[in-house]
């Protein structure tokens, strides 16, 4: 019976709680204490919050939905919302008060929004809680302490405005809490998930009630930096990095942050400068968070497997390792080491981040660098540059580069580049340049060469000259030999080569030049050349796209002074003179040299040929007397060009005494083919010594003699023939007929 009675009584008293929990849920929780609640935390936090609603759950202890916070005055957006949190609170009682303490107030799902925008302001405002406790109203029955809070599975939105930090970060998968530790500080622990990589926060804020000292430890580990908003911004591409820092914030806003960072793969870019690598770097930042402009830091960075690339011109850096000092803006490089081309490197120098625009300021040398290697270690819109051309040899370099301070987003280049014992090979040239000697000086857009030298078919060169404006270079330079002197002044651009002035001395040969060549692809070349009294236009074009690769040439001649262009030849002595105009129209392909074809037109007025090689021979072997006694004065003619030799069918060389008609072809390795009709005034004769011997090879018509040379041999060593008349020719042919329209009549 007494069992039955202890059953009756559980059932009672379970009965009465659950009425009691209901009675309290529907009076005294959602109306008191949710209010105590609500204004405990607004009077701590300076902050207004909205709380759902508040119940209590046998198990969970009490539950509050739907709870926000937003800051002091406004209720546009909260800074914090979560669905729910649980907390089982103490009671305390006293005479004075009724305490009730919570151990532990726990969120889920929150969301939480921290905020400062451009004058400094944080979005919570400073919370009261950082002040002195104030005291308790005497009136006042009930007080509410919170000893911990706590999230879990929470969301952080972090975003600072202020002057130009412009950071916007989210940590999710939040679980922290933060609550009083003895004797008087509170404690935070926090872990997260930034762009999936974990961060840890451990710390502690001693007396929050007087002076609010606070130090953390923050730990990342695999933190990825190309997903860090706006890390970009300061060149930052990408790396994988490991961070550990000691924080000491100040009452005042006093700090001091140490930290070492582990960062692989880095990837930065800051206009010119490239660079990837390991680095660990070890640095401390100091002065006052409220005056981020006068926040310094210092410490050193350890690199090893970096590449560096200065620009988009120069060869990149390999397998760099070294140490560099940093202080605030400053970083100096030294007992740095790397590679170019296979060769060591050394570098030391400084960057300077304080201006808008890095100042640079690097130095790089190495010793016995192959050219060969250094033109394929080029970045490619530079190597393409070098793309025929094969460069054996070694060099040594000195190279600066710096920021210029009238214009710094430029960078300078200056230094030297010596050559020694190199060799040259390029398709449009038959044999290689030998032995290249030379210093190459260059600095901002400007580069020079002295004393260069070389060998070309065993004959040796010097040069020198200045280039500038390097993108579209101006080339200033001279090439001398024993035979050779030229001096020139070109321009060139993206698809045009400008020749502003050329002068050429050729043992004595000289001219004088100007034109262009335009489109790579089908170039266009336009000269105009100035020699001996005279001019010649001269335009080419090159069809590269075929793959026989056709050119096309035209020239035009005007007022050449002959005896001026004969007169370094050696029949020098000869007293040849006269005035050339020619025009001529020339074809072939580029792979094949014997496939030169064309024809056209020369003409000599004012002249003395008759001591003209081959000319003062035929005259000799024809008529027995000396040049002088007969004076050629004109030649016109028309010729054509195929199968490597010149025909002509027409030329003549003239005087009022004589005329000489050429009808044959001489070849491009000298050899001559002709056959030479002559007609001679009847007293030209009266002094010749020749005409009686060949009588019978002689033609007599109206005062006028004819007669037939068979030309062969080459131009040095000619051979005659006198081919005679046949009386079936002259008869059958009319002979005379014919040779009057050749000749014309040229004697009446």
């Amino acid at each position: 019976m007494r069992r039955y009675a202890f059953f009756i009584f559980i059932f009672i008293a379970i009965v009465c709680f659950l009425l009691l929990v209901w009675y309290l849920n529907q009076t005294l929780i959602p109306e008191k204490l949710k209010t105590l609640l609500t204004s405990t935390i607004e009077k701590q936090t300076r902050l207004s919050i909205d709380i759902g609603s508040l119940r209590f759950h046998i198990a969970r202890g009490f539950e509050l939905e739907n709870i926000k916070i937003f800051k002091k005055g406004e209720k546009k957006e909260p800074i914090f919302k979560a669905d729910r949190a649980y907390f089982k609170p103490l009671l305390i009682p006293s005479l004075r008060k009724i305490h009730i303490v919570i151990p532990g107030l726990l969120f889920e799902s929150a969301y939480i929004k921290i905020e400062r925008d451009e004058t400094g302001n944080w979005n919570f405002g400073k919370p009261a809680l950082l002040k002195a406790e104030p005291p308790l109203p005497k009136k006042r029955k009930f007080y509410l302490s919170i000893l911990k809070a706590s999230i879990t599975g929470g969301t952080v939105v972090f975003n600072d405005n202020f002057q130009d930090s412009r950071i916007s970060e989210t940590l999710t998968d939040v679980k922290a809490s933060i609550g009083l530790s003895l004797p008087h500080s509170l404690s935070l622990v926090l872990n997260a998930q930034i762009h999936q990589s974990p961060i840890n926060v451990k710390g502690k804020i001693a007396h929050p009630f007087k002076n609010a000292k606070t130090t953390l430890k923050i730990t990342a580990t695999e933190l990825d930096l190309k997903k860090i908003k706006n890390l970009s911004n300061t060149g930052v591409l990408d790396g994988l990095a490991k961070i550990k820092a000691d924080v000491f914030l100040e009452p005042d806003g006093t700090s001091i942050i140490k930290a070492v960072g582990d960062i692989e793969s880095l990837k930065f870019r800051k206009q010119n400068l490239r660079l990837v690598g390991d680095f660990d770097i070890d640095g401390q930042l100091l002065g006052n968070i409220k005056i981020p402009k006068d926040l310094a830091y210092k410490g050193k960075i350890k690199f090893k497997n970096a590449t560096l690339a200065l620009s988009d011109t120069l060869p990149e850096i390999f397998n760099a390792a070294g140490e560099a000092i940093f202080i605030n803006k400053s970083v100096t490089i030294k007992d740095s080491t790397g590679g170019i081309a296979g060769s060591p490197v050394s570098l030391s120098g400084k960057l300077d981040y304080t201006a808008e625009f890095p100042e640079i300021d690097i130095n790089i040398l190495a010793n016995a660098v192959n050219l060969n290697q250094l033109i394929q270690s080029l970045p490619q819109q530079a190597k393409v540059k070098f793309k025929e051309i094969d460069l054996e040899g070694e060099a040594d370099l000195n190279i600066n580069i710096a920021t210029e301070k009238a214009q710094p987003q430029a960078l300078i280049y200056k230094g030297d580049l010596k050559i020694s014992g190199a060799n040259l090979s390029c398709p449009w040239l038959k044999e290689k340049i030998k032995n290249i000697d030379c210093e190459i000086i260059f600095q901002k857009d400007r580069l020079a060469w002295d004393k260069l030298s070389f060998k070309y078919n065993d004959i040796p060169y010097a040069s020198s000259g200045i280039a500038t404006e390097l993108k579209e270079p101006l080339i200033n330079g001279a090439l001398e030999s024993k035979d050779l002197k030229a001096k020139g002044i070109i321009k060139i651009g993206d698809d045009l080569i400008n020749i502003l002035g050329l002068n050429i001395a050729y043992k004595n040969y000289s001219l004088q030049a100007k034109g262009f060549l335009k489109d790579s692809k089908q170039p266009l070349l336009n000269l105009i050349i100035y020699s001996y009294d005279g001019i010649a236009d001269i335009t080419a074009r090159l069809n590269l796209k075929s793959d026989k690769k056709p050119y096309l040439v035209n020239i035009e001649a005007r007022n050449i002074n002959i005896g001026k262009f004969i007169s370094g030849i050696k029949f020098s002595k000869s007293k040849v003179k006269g005035i050339l105009a020619s025009k001529a129209t020339l074809n072939g392909y580029l792979d094949d040299k014997d496939s030169l074809k064309g024809n056209g037109w020369v003409q000599v007025t004012e002249g003395y040929l008759g001591k003209f090689p081959v000319v003062a021979d035929l005259l000799d072997a024809i008529l027995g007397i000396p040049p002088e006694y007969l004076i050629l004065t004109d030649a016109f003619g028309n010729f054509s060009v195929s199968d490597k030799r010149i025909y002509t069918r027409d030329f003549k060389i003239l005087s009022q005494k004589a005329a000489l008609v050429w009808e044959g072809s001489v070849g491009f390795d000298s050899t001559l083919d002709f056959n030479v009709t002559g007609r001679f005034a009847e007293d030209i004769t009266t002094r010749a010594t020749a005409f009686g011997k060949i009588a019978s090879a002689v033609l007599h018509e109206a005062g006028a003699y004819m007669v037939e040379v068979k030309l062969t041999g080459t131009i040095e060593k000619p051979e005659y023939k006198i081919v005679p008349f046949p009386i079936r020719k002259i008869m059958k042919g009319k002979v005379i007929d014919k040779l009057k329209d050749v000749l014309g009549d040229i004697f009446e």
